[in-house]
């Protein structure tokens, strides 16, 4: 393929190709997180070991073009690993809102717990979240992210004031948004955490309101 062929194939364009094709195939996968995960080997892994094995037949000027061109092929590489980290940053910063949602719930569905319990654990745990917010906000205006231990240290203090020493309860293991956390590169792990924001400030909102219902019906009683 002459030069000036390949310049008329963006390499952005089949990078979002391919990572279409990946989806594909990783839905009908026996695990699509785990699938997913294993694209950010590179592009040899999808095209040679998930979509030509599976019957998809790669355009033979990309496959010549990304084999042939090595400047090319780099092109590629960086615009699917891009897509790929933003796929895994918006994943993870909505699990990690899982998370928090069963934290959140754990306190004010348990009707074990008085009125006044529940705003006292709802205080301790928005006092907390509040501190792992600013955290976020000092590791992306440090641009240096927080690390898998950082992470991990957030999720057991808030998950102490929650359960309280017992057996944690979740829908969606703090595990899983660690894991797959700690297999992004910085800019990846910075996105997540910037997408996470919303969804922490959207809990605390949630929380100042859960407050001022708690403390209406104390002062009611």
């Amino acid at each position: 393929m002459e030069p000036e062929e390949m310049a008329k194939m963006e390499p952005s364009k089949v990078a979002s190709d391919l990572m279409d094709e990946l989806i594909n195939y990783c839905v009908n996968a026996f695990d699509y997180y785990e699938c997913m995960a294993n694209a950010m080997e590179g592009l040899d892994k999808v095209i040679y070991d998930y979509l030509i094995p599976s019957g998809y037949r790669v355009n033979p000027e990309i496959e010549e073009a990304i084999n042939n061109s090595d400047t090319f092929r780099d092109e590629v590489e960086k615009e699917f690993k891009e897509m790929l980290n933003d796929f895994w940053a918006r994943t993870l910063a909505v699990e990690l809102n899982n998370v928090l949602k069963s934290q959140y719930e754990e306190i004010t569905d348990n009707n074990a717990l008085s009125n006044s319990c529940k705003a006292r654990l709802l205080k301790a745990y928005e006092k907390a979240l509040e501190e792992f917010r600013d955290a976020i906000k000092r590791a992306l205006q440090e641009r240096k992210p927080l690390s898998k231990k950082d992470l991990y240290n957030w999720f057991t203090e808030l998950g102490d004031i929650v359960f309280g020493g017992k057996e944690p309860d979740y829908d969606v293991s703090p595990d899983f948004v660690l894991d797959y956390y700690d297999m992004l590169d910085d800019n990846g792990k910075l996105e997540m955490l910037s997408f996470s924001l919303y969804y922490i400030d959207d809990m605390l909102h949630y929380i100042k309101q859960k407050l001022s219902e708690l403390e209406a019906l104390t002062n009611k009683s």
